[in-house]
């Protein structure tokens, strides 16, 4: 009943908040869709609703009520307009499709996708906002992680692997988990208190377990080149190599026999039946592709032709995301899925790369008595907005990564990731001369003599005999 009750309240801040601002609808939404409370709470809910839809609607709706007052703040981005090009594709590909009624549940969820997409492109205009989402991610991927290895070592069940997780396989729950690994990692180390620092480690410990649990090779190796580029990226070397060492004594510990030879008979490709029956899919849905190089088969008709252009098996999934959309939708949908891709990296990486920029020209100096607590405050948000960048972009790549290995089009995670970098570079820009601004007027307030300040603050500004021209400094 708790469950419910979270729930619950968690709608009601959807449906109320949207009205204020429909930010929050689009809020309540991405983590109902991230965490995915119809299936993790299953066992415990007397109704069966789709709490993300209820979230969306609250936010089209608030949308719609607010669009006057947001006329004159959204902003569009190239995330927005590829966003809405990939949509139109798809459309098409829905119009086209060889067996419309094989495609229209796709098209269905795909259409909701992107037009939640849409509206948080639009709608997000704060810093504050992109870092709250961040925070969510890690809270929904950390709760995850942690159901899954209680049921692992208090009930000894290993759902993960036999079930997956909301309507994702092993392979597609695996990846989940390993894309949170370096949101934990960086909010740890930004943590200012100890005991939130080795929560947020924890929790980083926890994903990397589920992963391996998972038994997906392609989620190993996708989560194991995300960490890598958190590390390279890390500022402080020597702090970098210590946790790499701790990984490199952790991992092992926690994977087992079984989980290690899983994962090292990927070096052993050529030999392995999975493996061989994906490079027959990969195969077979790129002859699709060039069959029907505009506008595919149709949104999931593919597997209806697979088998045909030599895959194993009638009705295989491809196992490649953009193998997945070039069949289905045709090379040009492939093309912008992947430059939504790029854009995203690209701006974490801009905005990474303007912070450590900024932190380089704005040092600490402690011996100024000019300079305000707002400065070392400002120091601390842009250290902290270095350090979402680079968890997003491992967290991104991780996907990117992954998803040769997996067919996920329905997968919203890393549609989260591109709505945060979406303005991501803009909104830096703007906070930093917010900073900038305040620290002017501190200064100058500084600099202005009490006595002068005080005077003008008693001189009448109005006519007497002695100020006939109510002048405020006669």
């Amino acid at each position: 009943m708790k469950h419910l009750l979270v729930l619950t309240i968690a709608v009601m801040v959807s449906v109320v908040g949207s009205f204020y601002s429909p930010f929050w609808g689009v809020f309540v939404y991405y983590g109902f869709a991230v965490l995915r409370p119809q299936y993790l709470w299953a066992w415990s809910l007397p109704v069966e609703w789709r709490w993300s839809l209820i979230a969306a609607g609250a936010a089209i709706l608030g949308s719609f009520l607010a669009l006057p007052r947001l006329i004159a703040t959204i902003k569009m981005s190239w995330t927005a307009l590829l966003t809405a090009i990939f949509g139109l594709l798809l459309l098409i590909s829905y119009l086209l499709a060889h067996n419309p009624d094989l495609s229209t549940w796709y098209a269905t969820e795909t259409a909701k996708i992107l037009v939640m997409v849409l509206l948080g492109c639009l709608l997000i205009n704060q810093l504050w906002q992109v870092r709250l989402l961040s925070a969510m991610v890690l809270c929904c991927i950390g709760y995850i992680a942690y159901e899954v290895n209680s049921l692992y070592l208090i009930d000894g069940r290993l759902d993960i692997y036999h079930y997956g997780y909301g309507g994702l396989d092993n392979n597609g729950a695996g990846l989940m988990l390993a894309m949170g690994v370096p949101f934990a990692y960086v909010y740890g180390l930004s943590a200012t208190r100890r005991p939130v620092r080795w929560l947020c480690w924890l929790l980083g410990i926890a994903m990397i377990h589920g992963t391996m649990m998972s038994y997906s090779r392609g989620a190993m190796v996708a989560g194991l080149v995300g960490v890598v580029w958190v590390l390279a990226f890390h500022r402080s070397r020597f702090q970098a190599l210590v946790i790499t060492m701790c990984l490199c004594a952790i991992v092992p510990a926690l994977a087992g026999r079984e989980i290690t030879e899983e994962f090292k008979s990927a070096q052993n490709y050529a030999e392995d039946p999975s493996a061989q029956s994906r490079f027959n899919s990969w195969s077979a849905a790129w002859e699709i592709a060039l069959d029907n190089p505009l506008f595919g088969q149709g949104i999931r008709n593919s597997q209806l032709y697979v088998f045909q252009y030599g895959a194993d098996k009638v009705g295989r999934t491809i196992h490649n995301q953009y193998l997945q959309i070039a069949a289905d939708s045709g090379i040009p949908a492939m093309l912008v899925y992947i430059s939504l891709l790029v854009v995203a990296l690209g701006n974490y990486r801009q905005t990474f790369h303007f912070c450590l920029l900024w932190l380089q020209d704005h040092p600490p100096n402690p011996d100024s008595l000019l300079e305000p607590d707002s400065l070392a405050t400002s120091r601390a948000e842009i250290y902290q907005l270095s350090l979402m960048c680079n968890a997003a972009t491992g967290s991104l790549l991780i996907f990117a990564v992954g998803s040769v290995f997996i067919s996920l089009e329905l997968f919203e995670f890393p549609w989260v990731l591109i709505v945060m970098a979406s303005s991501l570079p803009i909104l830096a820009r703007q906070r930093v001369a917010e900073f900038h601004a305040a620290h002017a007027a501190a200064k100058s307030a500084a600099k202005t003599p009490k006595k002068d300040r005080s005077k003008s603050a008693t001189l009448p500004r109005f006519p007497t005999p002695a100020n006939p021209r109510g002048l405020a400094h006669p």
